[in-house]
């Protein structure tokens, strides 16, 4: 997945298992570069939506904990986070996504998300399907 602008590119990534039961925390690592030095600094979002649409759950930072400005050219940057399925969460199909923002006086800008094959995705791409059990199964 690359993000537009600058061309950040989320290399690779991994989550601990696409099967979870309410409560339980989904573990997510990944492998970011840039070609050249990002001109801004950007934050991303780890986000977790339900079937109906909603985000239920959300991880903001920066990569690996690192202002981007400070990155390296074609450096790989590992970075890992954890989001926890709400107690509360119904069974169901739910979407790992991923997004990217900077701040800007007021308020953010959104990058743009793409596939590897160049398909726009919007502000969040996907990233996989998560499947939320009932409680207890």
């Amino acid at each position: 997945m690359t993000f537009s602008e600058e061309s950040i590119t989320l290399q690779q990534w991994t989550v601990n298992a696409t099967s979870f039961q309410p409560c339980e925390n989904v573990y997510f690592t990944s492998w970011w570069s840039s070609a050249t030095v990002p001109q801004h600094n950007y934050g991303t979002t780890l986000v977790l939506v339900a079937p109906d649409g909603r985000n239920v759950a959300q991880k903001d930072t920066t990569v690996a904990d690192i202002p981007m400005q400070l990155w390296e050219a074609n450096h790989p940057y590992f970075d890992e986070r954890v989001l926890t399925v709400p107690c509360d969460a119904a069974p169901g199909e739910y979407q790992l996504k991923m997004g990217m923002y900077r701040g800007i006086e007021g308020g953010f800008v959104d990058l743009t998300a793409f596939t590897t094959d160049g398909e726009e995705q919007g502000v969040r791409g996907f990233l996989t399907g998560i499947q939320v059990e009932a409680k207890g199964d």
